[in-house]
């Protein structure tokens, strides 16, 4: 059959792919002997060519063709983290398999096909080496948040939050914590909040979102459910939209900044949704911002304790 180029979303766009009469692809890679010494010269800069050998030793002709055009592609050479995540899950399929044949890899490289996919990947190694590391992409994939890393940088345009919250999804991705389930869907739920266009019309509803990543490992079983419940309410950001009708302050960068260090930024979405007195929200919202722009040492406290006053008069 004539020979055809797959040029759309494919993770290997270098390939030329043609059906046997089997209707799987046969590959041949495009300048061959060039290809084969940047992924072996990759390999051995990963430390990982003794591994890479082992897997195509193991793989049928026609996959080999497939795992060298997967790894040699521009984002996984790019990426460092995303190359330990294809070999990590290529030698997963060999522990229960005695080779690996074209349908195993491509069923590995499908999560990949995204043409988005990886970049975030590598802006966030690039800010967090932890984040190469053999141990930590099984955790990764085991958890299955390696695709939430990707998303995570391209959203969070702050380096050292992006460090913060990477360290975060680590801790929860690695750890043995009881509340492990719970603590992942904070990390899913925030994840999808940060990429939503409510997120990019309200940089407040953003910041629920990044406050929510940065604190994720420090909360406990209530806490993170509580927060799931808020991240998933589909009338999130409402209540600040109102506050915002109501003083303007509440866009300023900086005292969103503040309040949602002081976790404040929930329940004053939840008072913007539920306190129907425009007089009474004035003076709410009045209250919390003069707070917010001071610089008394304790405002993160004031400001809890404050709203929790204001919403224990309201639930009555």
């Amino acid at each position: 059959m004539a020979a055809r180029t797959w040029s759309g979303s494919c993770a290997w766009r270098n390939l030329i792919y043609k059906s046997d009469v089997t209707g799987l692809p046969v590959e041949v890679l495009r300048d061959e002997l060039k290809a084969e010494k940047t992924l072996e010269d990759r390999m051995r800069e990963l430390n990982a060519l003794t591994r890479f050998r082992n897997i195509r030793l193991a793989a049928s002709s026609n996959a080999v063709g497939l795992i060298s055009g997967l790894l040699v592609s521009p984002r996984f050479l790019a990426s460092r983290t995303l190359t330990e995540a294809a070999l990590a899950q290529m030698e997963s399929k060999l522990e229960s398999a005695s080779g690996l044949d074209s349908s195993s890899v491509l069923s590995i490289a499908t999560p990949f096909a995204d043409p988005n996919f990886g970049s975030g990947l590598a802006r966030a190694e690039s800010v967090n080496p932890a984040l190469f590391n053999r141990d930590t992409v099984k955790s990764l994939l085991d958890s299955n948040v390696l695709s939430t890393i990707d998303k995570l940088g391209t959203s969070v345009q702050d380096s050292d939050r992006l460090l913060s919250i990477t360290n975060e999804v680590i801790g929860v991705a690695s750890g043995n914590d009881p509340q492990k389930d719970v603590l992942l869907r904070v990390v899913d739920s925030a994840t999808t909040v940060l990429n939503s266009r409510n997120a990019l019309a309200q940089p407040a509803v953003g910041e629920v979102a990044l406050a929510s990543l940065e604190n994720v490992t420090k909360l406990d079983a209530a806490q993170a459910t509580n927060t799931v419940s808020t991240l998933e309410n589909p009338t999130l950001g409402s209540g600040l939209a109102r506050l915002a009708q109501v003083d303007l302050g509440i866009k300023d960068t900086q005292v969103v900044k503040d309040l949602a260090a002081a976790g404040a930024l929930a329940d004053l979405d939840k008072i913007g949704s539920t306190v129907t007195d425009e007089t009474q929200l004035k003076t709410i919202t009045s209250e919390v911002l003069d707070l917010a722009r001071g610089t008394d040492p304790a405002k993160t406290t004031k400001i809890g304790d404050l709203l929790n006053t204001h919403l224990k008069g309201i639930s009555k």
